[in-house]
């Protein structure tokens, strides 16, 4: 599916609030079922779904993206979301500047909030749990906590250049970041 066509389908479904699952082959064999909620030439948010519950949000790069779908199974997926009043609970999002990671990362020092920061690879990949502290041009200083809730005693600057997905709002985030010490 060339990029047009994953565009067209994303805003499509903004509209709609349709349920959709977009694929990232080349970093993630695991596909995300989700609602988009934003688009922009470079980032999509969505709202992240998960077992038949919404599991926060997520923002993730549009040229990883290699497929969207929407076929019976998600239109399924929305019915049972509907049936079960799950689905009422869509669109409670910060709205954020998806102008760039470097915009979006300005608005999340705003918000307060703990977020996970992802740079999903083959090879090396990385996982960050923690608050940013700092924003550059080019990246962010991060401050993470292990998973114990224990803060680490230095900061990570983390290159926007290898940042994959960002996660706000999430049940294991939300979660532990209240029993951080």
């Amino acid at each position: 599916m060339n990029k047009t066509e994953i565009i067209e389908i994303l805003q499509g479904s903004i509209m709609s609030e349709d349920i959709v699952q977009i694929e990232r082959n080349k970093i993630d064999r695991h596909p995300i079922t989700c609602i988009p909620m934003q688009i922009s030439e470079e980032l999509l948010y969505i709202q992240y779904l998960y077992d038949f519950q919404f599991d926060g949000y997520k923002i993730v790069r549009l040229k990883d993206l290699t497929n969207v779908r929407i076929s019976d199974i998600e239109i399924f997926i929305k019915k049972i979301l509907i049936e079960e009043a799950i689905y009422d609970q869509t669109g409670n999002a910060s709205k954020i500047a998806l102008d760039g990671w470097e915009k979006m990362f300005r608005d999340f020092i705003l918000l307060g909030k703990n977020i996970i920061v992802e740079g999903e690879k083959k090879i090396n990949s990385s996982f960050n749990i923690g608050k940013i502290i700092e924003v550059n041009t080019k990246s962010i200083v991060f401050l993470g906590f292990d998973a114990l809730g224990e803060w680490d005693q230095k900061p990570t600057v983390i290159p926007f250049k290898d940042i994959t997905s960002v996660t706000i709002d999430g049940r294991y985030l939300t979660t532990i970041s209240k029993y951080t010490s």
